[in-house]
């Protein structure tokens, strides 16, 4: 085996082993819990020198306590008691289990209780003290009428961002809400405005036999990504410029499995990762910019076909059922013995817009593809099973399971190069209903670019290189048929969208690129009349004459120019504009009825769409 082609098998086993140890925190470092009243037991406080404390806390309860020159009332553990057994039960069963799963703690924990801290209007002081035997810590906010601000978390290590804000003050007498974070972090207790917050506050202890806990420190297993992947880099370019003749085609990509599996649809994006794999994601995102990698996520299905028969089956005896049930069929062999099958679902960027890689061909299932773990898991339930009848006695089992992965590629490549925009429209249509902005953000332009690509790629189809790999080209006529209907009928709705964010961010460019790319005046009808005539009020109706005018000589059908100019018509005496009305009189004179061509009576849409004193002006 050639040195480089040796040091990729290297670099990938280091790069798998790394994510497997180094890249395995499944936890944050700060989270919270609002629960409403019933869903929280109530502790029933009795507090010396005050008594019965009443949970919701009322204003005399509130004023028994003694407040220092900060607006803060401290209680020692030792003067207070728990008169519920179940508060006890609650912290030490449900939320110690929560906080060992949210900080992905390797053993068990219990919670200390440390104090009662009670605050009013003006305190600004801090809640919690640092505590040198603690793992974190978890306050419970009991129901109280108070406002005030967003606690904040922040961390020093990045394993889940850096800080994370709590709003404990919004339904605060109707509810319990905890906030946990680990020792290390620092917590802003915020301030209250008004009434009184009330507060328990427990220490995380590890149980004798649990190992030590602890945020993890990142900057050196980054450090080791970065040189893994340098190394992988290295030998993948020494590799392609070898003679083909005597090293085989280089990788052109990594795959690495996540953890968790995830749906794929519009709102998915690197922000839906979870746990190991969002430290994963963020860390990889910032050594691929610095190396020249690109990152996308794909969600793969890995299939196995097995087949099923009728035990014993006799195809000259009639007495058999007409039809035999599915729990009837056995399989052939094990599941180690089905025809197994990778399906590429979806790619996408890590901001989750869907795109076609041309490059990356669909190949059957191979387990040494892929790093962090297999698609198709024995060890796993499937996702799904599917069951399909052959003949009378066989049939077939296929089981599904689900993964999503990330792809490493190299930015200056075939591969990378061959990354266009996908089928994008759902995800553009959930994209952009959301924002609001009056000028463009670098992804908002991004967006925008790819979708006008898509279009264009559709107007004017490119055969793919590799139309052989995918599962375009066993579709059968119809079905190819079908699909191209199905994304004409969503250009439409893309056109509109890119037109609202071209008047949205007064980007008259923009919006002619639109027109041009969606061939609008060949059909008014893809960017609508209504659509025209908001545009028109954007940006004047000079500049969009010329288009207007060339609309009405090129689309082919006299209904879509009668209702243009029906629609500019009723806009030019809502808005006087004198050029637009005398320009929509002229094109009335010179464009034939309906009736004269179609020898069908054009219903008048006058009455129904222009006012009154309008008409009478």
């Amino acid at each position: 085996m050639p040195h480089h082609d040796g040091q990729l098998v290297q670099s990938k086993e280091h790069l798998e082993a790394l994510i497997k140890s180094d890249f395995a925190f499944d936890g944050t470092f700060a989270f919270s819990i609002k629960y409403p009243l019933g869903d929280a037991p109530n502790p029933y406080l009795t507090v010396d020198d005050v008594g019965s404390v009443g949970i919701p806390l009322g204003e005399r309860d509130a004023h028994a306590f003694s407040f220092s020159d900060k607006n803060l009332c401290e209680v020692a553990p030792d003067k207070i008691s728990f008169g519920s057994p179940q508060w006890d039960a609650w912290v030490q069963g449900t939320i110690a289990r929560l906080v060992t799963e949210n900080f992905a703690l390797s053993g068990s924990c219990s919670l200390s209780f440390q104090k009662l801290v009670v605050s009013k209007r003006g305190c600004e002081a801090p809640i919690a003290s640092k505590e040198f035997s603690a793992v974190g810590y978890v306050i419970f906010f009991l129901p109280s009428n108070f406002e005030g601000s967003q606690l904040a978390v922040q961390s020093n290590v990045d394993v889940d961002g850096f800080q994370k804000n709590f709003d404990v003050a919004t339904d605060s007498s109707k509810s319990t809400t905890i906030v946990a974070w680990y020792a290390g972090c620092q917590l802003d207790s915020g301030s209250v405005r008004d009434g009184h917050r009330v507060a328990l506050v427990y220490n995380i202890v590890p149980t004798i036999d649990s190992p030590s806990f602890g945020l993890p420190d990142m900057s050196e297993p980054v450090k080791k990504l970065h040189h893994v992947l340098q190394t992988w880099k290295e030998s993948t370019l020494s590799l392609k410029q070898a003679d083909s003749m005597v090293t085989p085609p280089p990788p052109t990509h990594l795959a690495c499995v996540l953890r968790r599996t995830y749906q794929h649809g519009p709102a998915f994006s690197s922000m839906s990762l979870k746990g190991a794999d969002k430290l994963l994601s963020r860390e990889l995102s910032s050594v691929a910019r610095q190396l020249g990698f690109r990152l996308y996520m794909a969600h793969v299905e890995g299939k196995v076909h097995l087949s099923c028969h009728i035990r014993g089956y006799d195809p000259y005896d009639d007495d058999y059922e007409e039809e035999f049930d599915e729990s009837e069929f056995d399989q052939e062999g094990s599941d180690d013995d089905g025809e197994n099958l990778l399906v590429i679902k979806q790619v996408v960027d890590m901001g989750g817009m869907p795109v076609d890689v041309d490059e990356l061909t669909m190949k059957e299932y191979n387990e040494q593809d892929y790093i962090c773990g297999p698609v198709i898991d024995f060890t796993r339930t499937p996702d799904n099973i599917e069951f399909e009848r052959d003949e009378r006695s066989s049939a077939h089992r296929i089981k599904t399971w689900k993964r999503t992965v990330i792809l490493i590629l190299l930015d200056d490549s075939e591969l990378g190069r061959s990354v266009v925009p996908g089928d994008m429209y759902d995800y553009a249509a959930h994209f952009f209903n959301t924002l609001t902005t009056t000028s463009p953000t670098p992804r908002e332009k991004i967006v925008a670019e790819a979708l006008i690509s898509r279009i264009s790629a559709f107007k004017h189809p490119v055969e793919k290189k590799h139309a052989e790999d995918n599962i375009w080209f066993y579709a059968t006529q119809e079905q190819r048929t079908k699909a191209k209907k199905k994304e004409a009928s969503r250009i439409p709705v893309a056109v509109t969208l890119l037109c609202q964010c071209a008047e949205r961010w007064k980007d008259l460019e923009l919006f002619f690129r639109v027109l041009a790319v969606s061939e609008a005046e060949q059909n008014i009808s893809i960017v609508g009349i209504d659509g025209m005539a908001s545009a028109c009020g954007t940006f004047g109706w000079d500049v969009l004459k010329d288009f207007c005018s060339k609309a009405i000589q090129t689309d082919p059908s006299l209904r879509r120019k009668h209702a243009l100019v029906d629609r500019l018509t009723v806009f030019a005496l809502e808005h006087d504009i004198l050029d637009l009305a005398q320009w929509c009189a002229e094109q009335k004179a010179l464009l034939p009825a309906v009736a004269e061509v179609t020898g069908k009576k054009r219903p008048s849409t006058e009455h129904k769409t222009i006012p009154a004193k309008k008409r009478k002006a």
